[in-house]
């Protein structure tokens, strides 16, 4: 891990960068958030910027639910970000790269090469090149772990509530299987 004080004091002592933005706590690779008029962005430990500000919010992503982790401020293990425009979420990698565009409602999950996004309620499985693998049908699905996620549908009429379980297998989903590789564990379910 790198001296995190010699980077803030770094970023703090270069004037311009200090001028033009608000520089907030630097992560351990020496990445540092920024902001200007409210707006997002991420710079390197040599100041150069990383993600312009123009994001209104950048999460790291990874195996577990997107979510502020100030140890990890930019980007995941992985290197790819959540980031939030115009009220919608896209993942960006630390090179400024759009993997997945800012259309979705949420982003929920990146392993083993697929992240996890919901859009209009529902849940979609995408790779690193933006090929759908699990299609939006299913309300929630968690991340992969050695090739399989488990995936549920919730039927939200009442008095019949229900919630139906699946695992979904990562080799049979991307070779195009129309059951998308789903097994679910009971009987009644598609």
């Amino acid at each position: 891990m790198k001296n995190n004080t010699s980077i803030i004091v770094k970023i703090e002592s270069n004037s311009k960068i200090r001028q033009e933005y608000y520089v907030h706590r630097v992560d351990e690779n020496g990445n540092a958030q920024i902001s200007k008029y409210g707006l997002f962005g991420v710079i390197d430990e040599n100041d150069a910027i990383i993600l312009p500000c123009i994001y209104q919010i950048i999460l790291p992503i990874g195996k577990t639910p997107v979510q502020y982790d100030p140890g990890v401020l930019c980007f995941g293990e992985e290197g790819y970000a959540a980031v939030k425009l115009v009220g919608k979420w896209g993942v960006v990698d630390r090179f400024n790269k759009l993997v997945l565009p800012c259309i979705y409602d949420k982003v929920l999950s990146y392993s083993e090469g697929i992240f996890n996004v919901i859009k209009n309620g529902f849940c979609e499985s995408i790779n690193e090149r933006g090929k759908t693998v699990v299609d939006f049908r299913y309300t929630q699905i968690l991340p992969f772990t050695d090739g399989y996620a488990i995936c549920y549908i919730a039927t939200k009429r009442y008095p019949n509530y229900s919630e139906r379980y699946g695992i979904l297998d990562k080799v049979v989903t991307t070779s195009s299987n129309p059951n998308n590789g789903l097994q679910f564990q009971t009987d009644d379910c598609p």
